[in-house]
């Protein structure tokens, strides 16, 4: 049987001198590019077209990236405040024995390590 970087290396699609890194710093690349593509785009129709906004700020440059910017911080901060109300702490009493959760996994530890 083979072992298995020779079954790696025998795959057709496999390359040698390739990896992780490299590709991940490709993929990056082609990410950043289009980025600044769609930026300068971006910028040359802002440019080009009269906004005629709704509002008083979604006539500025970039203001919907700004937006989406401040919908993301606010979810991420209101998961963060959901996570520390719901988290559960390794402490509690076992309302069973009394003991705390961490003294009855030593012991049951002890047992197991007894048997």
């Amino acid at each position: 049987m083979a072992t298995p970087s020779e079954d790696v290396s025998s795959h057709p699609e496999f390359r040698k001198g390739t990896s992780v890194a490299g590709s991940l710093r490709v993929t990056f690349r082609i990410l950043a590019v289009s980025a600044l593509v769609l930026l300068a785009l971006e910028f040359v129709l802002f440019l080009a077209h009269k906004r005629h906004g709704y509002f008083g700020f979604d006539g500025w440059f970039g203001s919907y990236a700004i937006l989406g910017l401040g919908g993301c911080l606010a979810l991420m901060l209101l998961a963060r405040v959901i996570g520390a109300i719901l988290v559960r702490s390794d402490e509690k009493n076992d309302p069973e024995t009394g003991e705390t959760w961490e003294a009855k996994d030593e012991s049951d530890q002890a047992e197991i390590s007894a048997q």
